[in-house]
């Protein structure tokens, strides 16, 4: 990605306040504040900004929600349509390719049903006792779809391969992680 490509650019601040690098990073005075020194700041490489005048800081969208007034998508959506990036001028809509999504929830499901599973098995009996000793209805464990994640790293795993999710799927999901071998594995904590 390009430099003027990143969220971190000075290209967004730019047209809020006029920016003269000062090392590595950027400094300049707020176009709606008179001062006689700079009191903005911008840190491109953390990507972050410093206003000393009003006290605001943070990052880009940031910046753009205290400046424009506007939510995380439509700030996301601002910054996208004026980036210098012509690959991401496109709808956020599309951002995630319809046939990744589905597969990622897909895998969320299946995961999600086998976690739900574990906890009514054999293997669930101490967590069944712990959800009662807290008082927690098996009513609400089913409204909630409460489970187990398994000690071992590989039933979920075995589980979501079965299922004909590709190992790079079960990585970009979140549901498994690259080892050092090459192979996924599930982590015990997911649940």
């Amino acid at each position: 990605m390009t430099s003027a490509c990143r969220p971190t650019s000075c290209r967004s601040f730019r047209r809020y306040v006029t920016l003269k690098q000062a090392g590595t990073r950027y400094k300049g005075s707020a176009r709606s504040i008179p001062e006689k020194t700079p009191s903005f700041s911008v840190d491109p490489d953390r990507g972050f900004f410093y206003c000393f005048g009003c006290r605001a800081g943070g990052d880009v969208f940031k910046f753009l929600e205290l400046h424009e007034k506007m939510g995380f998508r439509m700030r996301f959506a601002c910054w996208l349509r004026s980036s210098a990036c012509p690959s991401l001028r496109r709808p956020t809509a599309r951002l995630v390719d319809a046939t990744l999504r589905e597969g990622l929830l897909k895998a969320h499901e299946i995961a999600a049903g086998f976690f739900r599973e574990q906890l009514p098995g054999a293997t669930g009996a101490r967590a069944r006792r712990y959800l009662a000793e807290r008082g927690i209805a098996p009513e609400t464990v089913d409204q909630l779809g409460l489970g187990l994640a398994p000690a071992g790293p590989t039933a979920l795993r075995k589980r979501l391969l079965d299922a004909g999710l590709t190992e790079s799927l079960l990585i970009q999901s979140g549901l498994a992680l690259r080892r050092e071998n090459g192979r996924s594995s599930t982590g015990s904590a997911i649940g």
